[in-house]
């Protein structure tokens, strides 16, 4: 696999963009993300930063950030040591439409396959799905917001398995521990914190885009509901901060 992303590094510099549409590969992993094996997260830039502060660990995460820094949310899931990991990465790729992403690289070599789709803007890569598949090992990482291309090596750094499982364990430890429900819903959402990670204190709404839609102050009770009916349907982050200073980024969809 490292040869394979030595390759990577070079062959993406070289390589031609068109713009293409956003889609989602949500059902997919709302679909394993609680399955035995795999492991998941969901970060934003706030819960990024949280969790650099406490992963000290011989990483070089700084490199990453200077990627993720301008990231609306990043999607990561991943299994290293799966029996099945081909046919995850051939079901993955079939949820992502030529018409709706241009792929900007397609490898193979030997059992390692790796797909790249992204939607661009000049030197901006927007909306960045890394899709690989090695002997065991699957990895789907999502960002939503922008790349910018000089950067496109760090980001491969994240295709390393090891990597991208220890940076959603290290997320998943920093995050505040929050479920939402119902889940999909009409905009009333009701919100259970645990006590643990403090009092919940701010609630900030971001569309797909990283864009801010929606500011809340809660009312510090551990179990709330809030009201974004007033948004239009389709999907949005929540991102609470708690006064510990702990992040949790939770995806909703409001339909009608």
């Amino acid at each position: 696999m490292k040869k394979l992303i030595l390759f990577l590094s070079a062959a993406l510099l070289t390589t031609g963009f068109a713009a293409a549409q956003n889609t989602s590969l949500t059902d997919f992993v709302h679909k394993y993300k609680e399955q035995d094996g795999f492991t998941y997260a969901l970060l934003n830039k706030e819960l990024f930063e949280v969790t650099m502060k406490t992963d000290v660990r011989d990483k070089d995460w700084q490199k990453a950030h200077q990627v993720i820094k301008d990231i609306g949310h990043l999607t990561i899931l991943v299994a290293d040591s799966t029996d099945n990991a081909l046919e995850l990465y051939t079901e993955a790729k079939a949820l992502v439409s030529t018409s709706e992403y241009d792929e900007l690289l397609s490898v193979k070599d030997g059992r390692d396959r790796v797909r790249i789709w992204a939607k661009t803007d000049d030197s901006l890569l927007e909306d960045v799905i890394l899709l690989v598949s090695s002997e065991r090992e699957f990895v789907l990482i999502n960002f939503n917001g922008n790349v910018d291309l000089s950067n496109i090596s760090e980001l491969l750094d994240l295709f390393h398995t090891d990597e991208a499982k220890s940076l959603a364990q290290n997320a998943e430890q920093s995050s505040a521990a929050l479920s939402i429900s119902p889940n999909p819903g009409n905009g009333l959402f009701n919100l259970v914190f645990d006590e643990k990670d403090g009092v919940p204190t701010q609630l900030i709404v971001s569309d797909t885009q990283g864009r801010r839609v929606k500011d809340l102050n809660l009312n510090g009770q551990y179990t709330q509901q809030v009201d974004l009916s007033a948004l239009k349907n389709g999907a949005y982050y929540l991102q609470i901060r708690t006064n510990q200073g702990k992040v949790a980024v939770k995806q909703v969809q409001i339909i009608r």
